[in-house]
């Protein structure tokens, strides 16, 4: 990574940027394998629970006093880092590791592109099933859709990189744009589902609406 755009951030007392069942990747001092983890809860300021994929050799790293290195994606920007195993359960399959809530964290953005927050309504159309939820934030290659449901359960089976159809409209232009979308990252809550979409096939022209709406709002929110 670049050093020049990683920004360190204080997290004592703060509350971290991340969605429970957000992947992650760990790396245990004393081994050179990386480990695949989810995200389950924190106590802020206290402790961060993770749920480890279990694997052969475990007990070989996960000791109480051990250090680990966390990194995980959120938003287009990867974040890292160092925490203490303070706790561990291990029962048939499930493998759970209790960390030390960080007191510093790294951010890198990934993106070359100026993005925006918002509440946009917009439908996602998957499976022959239509599902209407709101843009949360947007940029001219793609943009975050979250949408509630009523049950636990994921309402639509749905995975990294299937093509979905996406309908919005954009203010200012008239009419329904659709898109044939990738998903690029998917994080469910209780009763929402929030879905990273990169646009695959979509008009020029009104790509160009989104790079100049996206523009125009950024410069009057650094103005403001």
């Amino acid at each position: 990574m670049d050093e020049d755009k990683i920004v360190k951030k204080e997290t004592e007392g703060q509350r971290l940027n991340i969605d429970i069942g957000t992947k992650l990747m760990i790396k245990f001092e004393g081994s050179q394998i990386t480990l695949k983890a989810v995200y389950v809860g924190m106590e802020p300021k206290a402790y961060l629970v993770m749920r480890l994929l279990k694997v052969a050799g475990l007990h070989d790293f996960i000791i109480e006093g051990n250090r680990v290195v966390i990194k995980y994606v959120s938003s287009g920007v990867v974040y890292g880092f160092q925490s203490v195993v303070q706790g561990y359960l291990i029962k048939k399959n499930l493998v759970l590791v209790l960390l030390a809530y960080p007191k510093m964290i790294e951010a890198y953005e990934l993106r070359q592109e100026q993005r925006i927050d918002g509440y946009f309504p917009a439908t996602l159309s998957v499976a022959g099933k239509s599902y209407h939820g709101f843009i949360i934030d947007l940029s001219p290659s793609g943009c975050r859709f979250a949408f509630g449901h009523s049950s636990g359960k994921l309402p639509v089976d749905i995975s990294w990189g299937q093509e979905v159809l996406f309908s919005f409209q954009l203010l200012g232009r008239e009419g329904v744009q659709q898109s044939v979308c990738k998903v690029r990252s998917v994080q469910h809550e209780d009763r929402s589902l929030t879905l990273g979409l990169q646009f695959e096939k979509l008009d020029t022209s009104v790509i160009e609406g989104i790079k100049k709406y996206v523009e125009e709002v950024s410069e009057f929110l650094e103005a403001s």
